[in-house]
């Protein structure tokens, strides 16, 4: 089972992810939510801390594709 949490605007990625630990500690669940374009997951046992420096190594990462064969 998941659960989705719906991040306010002008919310901080600290704050979405104390509050989506604290919810997937609480229920036993995991808690997805989006973050500036990233997909998060808060699992039970998890680390706020360590979902914030993971979102921060990939929130600049962008993939890009084109419509051509460029070989």
């Amino acid at each position: 089972m998941k659960l989705r949490l719906e991040v306010e605007p002008c919310e901080t990625i600290q704050d979405a992810c104390n509050d989506a630990q604290w919810l997937a500690d609480k229920t036993a669940w995991n808690v997805e939510f989006e973050f500036n374009g990233v997909d998060c997951v808060a699992v039970p046992g998890g680390e706020p801390t360590f979902l914030h420096e993971r979102w921060s190594e990939v929130k600049d990462k962008r993939h890009r594709v084109t419509s051509k064969d460029d070989d």
